[in-house]
């Protein structure tokens, strides 16, 4: 028997990814996505949209498992409501249409962002928000997944526009200020997910998702000037610089807590529960994403 498969945002860059190693293992796989056009072969398309619950309505029929890889991803705190609509009570929609098709296991795509106290803003309090509702939806199997910062070829956001940035010399040296960030390519989340879905244990369980390591946002900065081809310059910004700019200006505020702050999490846990071990490191992806782009 062929084990089905139902990926929601299959368009997206987790999603599609998602959706094409499904099929690479010969899984049978139905799409939910805004962008039909662009499912790979053999992958079935099906109407749906979270925030309408008469809309799902049988999209999980004949599946055993349900990866939610759908959300908004805007953090501004003017899309608290869009937040809510979509990453939280769309996601209670999804679970009520999962239990009643009976399906086997729900696999959430959350985020660190939902870990309290992180959850401070209307991105994450959805998210956070949401897997509390999964818990109390009755679903057989949860498996929810936290990823740190995903990279990987076509992925966009803070990493990619850095990276961008640097490729056009455009981002002078940061300072070596040991801050501490937690990332995690896109083709080992994949493999969490997978294994989640074939492992997880009855009840709700949360996965923690990086590649283990704890990297400086110069660490970051290094690795991109040696993806490039280039040597990485043995100077660096002085962090009182950046430290007096934030404090004058309110809108560099968020960027540079951004590049000296921490984002660092703990995944032994994902490592010991699911024997996941990651295989790619950042190098790998940097790589990755600059073929794509050439």
């Amino acid at each position: 028997m062929v084990i089905r498969a139902l990926v929601t945002g299959a368009g997206g860059f987790i999603g599609s990814a998602l959706a094409e190693e499904l099929l690479a293992r010969g899984y049978a796989v139905r799409a939910m996505t805004h962008r039909p056009h662009a499912l790979p072969s053999g992958v079935e398309s099906a109407a749906g949209d979270l925030t309408d619950p008469d809309s799902l309505r049988g999209v999980a029929d004949d599946c055993t498992w349900v990866f939610n890889c759908a959300g908004y991803a805007h953090a501004t705190d003017s899309d608290a409501g869009r937040h809510r609509a979509v990453n939280f009570q769309g996601v209670a929609n999804l679970a009520k249409e999962a239990r009643r098709a009976g399906v086997r296991t729900f696999v959430q795509f959350s985020s660190v962002k939902a870990q309290t106290p992180a959850a401070d803003d209307a991105y994450g309090q959805a998210k956070l928000a949401a897997e509390r509702a999964l818990a109390a939806s009755g679903l057989e199997r949860i498996a929810i997944l936290r990823p740190a910062l995903v990279y990987g070829p076509g992925c966009k956001g803070n990493l990619a526009r850095m990276f961008e940035a640097v490729r056009l010399r455009r981002l002078p040296p940061l300072p070596r200020v040991h801050n501490r960030r937690s990332l995690i390519d896109l083709r080992d989340l994949i493999s969490v997910a997978l294994l989640a879905a074939q492992d997880t244990p009855l009840g709700t369980s949360v996965y923690t998702v990086t590649d283990g390591r704890a990297y400086s946002t110069r660490d970051i900065q290094d690795e991109m000037y040696l993806a490039l081809g280039r040597a990485p310059p043995r100077w660096g910004l002085p962090a009182w610089g950046l430290t007096a700019l934030a404090a004058v200006s309110r809108r560099a505020r968020g960027s540079v807590e951004r590049l000296l702050g921490d984002a660092w999490y703990d995944s032994e846990p994902t490592v010991q529960r699911l024997g996941f071990r990651p295989r790619y490191q950042l190098s790998d992806g940097l790589r990755a994403m600059l073929r794509e782009n050439q």
